[in-house]
């Protein structure tokens, strides 16, 4: 089981910081990267005592590179919405208008997609792997005796 943490924690973990990574470094491609972190997941994943362990810590750590994937897509520079080789000025100005509201969606929709993302991955990360109180281990033997 720690392997399949390993496979699909750690793919997680390396889609979210080469994605990070190569916003923020302006690497392209960052497929090396993606690469050496998949192996660390698999690593984090084997070094875990159990694997409800080894998806917690992978799962937090892909929450924190969620949550920073808003500020690697703003950290991307602006293009100057007027400084285009157009001919006339409508087109400057179509070009400017274009280019202002195209790097806003993208703006929008990637902080939306990261905070979603790490409140999903935060969530999930906290609830697994946790120790259980010992009014839980109760309440779970209590259901296995009447079963």
């Amino acid at each position: 089981m720690r392997a399949m943490a390993g496979i699909f924690g750690g793919f997680i973990l390396a889609f979210l910081s080469s994605q990070v990574a190569s916003l923020i470094f302006r690497i392209n491609p960052a497929t090396i990267l993606f690469l050496l972190i998949w192996a660390v997941g698999f690593a984090i994943a084997f070094k875990a005592k159990s694997s409800a362990k080894a998806w917690r810590w992978l799962l937090l750590l892909s929450a924190l590179f969620a949550f920073l994937l808003p500020i690697a897509v703003n950290s991307i520079p602006r293009l100057d919405p007027f400084a285009s080789s157009q001919s006339g000025p409508a087109e400057a100005l179509g070009y400017g208008i274009g280019s202002t509201l195209g790097q806003g969606f993208t703006r929008i929709f990637g902080t939306v997609c990261g905070v979603v993302t790490g409140v999903i991955l935060l969530g999930v990360g906290l609830a697994v792997g946790r120790k259980k109180t010992s009014e839980e281990k109760e309440t779970d033997e209590a259901e296995v005796v009447l079963d």
